[in-house]
């Protein structure tokens, strides 16, 4: 009989019955070889060829099982599905009488161990309080008064908390969790030998030599995203920079009708204290300096005048990095119909007398060379 190429629903019609199954010994080659005796006008043989012709895909690999290829013809997938854990091998059939399904993992061991710890963490997270109380209840009677030393042995129970030690290494929380076990912590105090154990844990976990490369390898990796994350924070103003100047290590502080102000230098207050309408460093301006982009934060805000203002000492306006921050912000007041105001030594010289020194000693040491 001569093979005649069918179309996909034609296939498809062809291999499986009413209820969606496949037809018996559909994932056998013999049963492309025997003539159908209830379906005479259905030739198997042009069914394979079909088959062959919709995986053709499939074909770059040597381990292709028939019944592989049906779950892909059947479903009309047009590329090779790979496991989710390693991303390289592709999803194995499983053997389900008259049904063609993939797995939901490659059979390789630690793709296999990933699979069920995430269906552990499933059924545990879909589990009922209850429930979880009671099997909770009961690990803790068959355990209870059992250590790992006792149960496993001392070597074993080593291998077991130096795996977890480093299983921890970088583990991020929740917010629940965080604040669960900040409640749990507050206000609770530890016993001498208690402490004494947790400083024995901690001096043999950050002196463990496998646990410092892994840690250092983990930090270089992390660095850069959390350099990125920190930038776009900052440019949107969900983050600001801690206050203290890690170059003059400056902390100023002034208390205005019982609220305490703080800023990053004595100019800064200074200015502030003249000028108490102004926002404090309420605008973000990106910048390029040096191949890299930054974010300026400019110092005030006037948002009734539109006018920000950038304090600096007259002997640093010609830096080249504070000469690129000017830049920005002038090009950014312009487009925004706001003008950008430098104050330097010489405003501070007309107007430092004006600020009440008896209040504020705080500011009196950056402005006593203009009094």
């Amino acid at each position: 009989m001569t093979c005649v190429a069918m179309t996909d629903d034609d296939v498809i019609a062809a291999l499986l019955c009413s209820r969606g199954r496949l037809r018996p010994r559909a994932d056998t080659m013999q049963w492309y070889h025997m003539r159908d005796r209830h379906r005479k006008h259905v030739n198997r043989r042009a069914v394979l060829d079909a088959i062959m012709r919709m995986t053709a895909f499939l074909d770059v690999f040597d381990d292709v099982m028939l019944r592989e290829r049906l779950f892909y013809a059947i479903n009309r997938i047009d590329k090779p599905l790979l496991c989710k854990h390693c991303g390289v091998r592709r999803l194995v059939p499983r053997h389900v009488t008259n049904v063609a399904k993939l797995s939901k993992t490659c059979h390789v061991s630690v793709c296999v161990n990933k699979l069920k710890g995430e269906c552990s963490y499933a059924m545990h997270t879909n589990m009922s309080d209850e429930k979880r109380s009671r099997r909770g209840e009961a690990i803790s009677r068959a355990t209870k008064g059992i250590s790992w030393d006792e149960r496993y042995g001392h070597e074993r129970a080593a291998e077991m908390r130096h795996a977890m030690r480093l299983a921890k290494l970088g583990k991020k929380q929740s917010e629940a969790t965080r604040l669960k076990r900040s409640k749990s912590l507050k206000g609770r105090k530890f016993s001498p030998d208690t402490r004494a154990k947790l400083s024995a844990s901690n001096k043999a976990r950050h002196s463990d030599p496998e646990f410092r490369k892994l840690h250092a390898s983990r930090l270089v990796t992390a660095a850069p995203k959390i350099s990125r994350k920190l930038k776009a924070r900052i440019q949107d103003g969900t983050f600001t920079p801690c206050i203290t100047n890690s170059w003059t290590h400056c902390d100023v502080r002034v208390i205005v009708d019982g609220i305490e102000h703080a800023f990053r230098s004595t100019f800064e207050a200074a200015f502030w204290l003249l000028n108490q309408h102004l926002a404090y460093e309420t605008v973000r301006i990106p910048y390029e300096y040096d191949g890299s982009w930054h974010t300026y934060i400019v110092d005030f805000e006037d948002k009734r005048a539109k006018i920000v203002y950038e304090v600096k000492p007259t002997s640093m306006l010609d830096e080249p990095r504070n000469i690129a921050k000017f830049v920005a912000a002038s090009k950014w007041a312009h487009e925004n119909g706001y003008r950008f105001v430098i104050v330097d030594n010489a405003w501070f010289a007309s107007n430092a007398s004006g600020i009440d020194y008896d209040k504020h000693a705080c500011v009196l040491k950056g402005m006593r060379q203009f009094l």
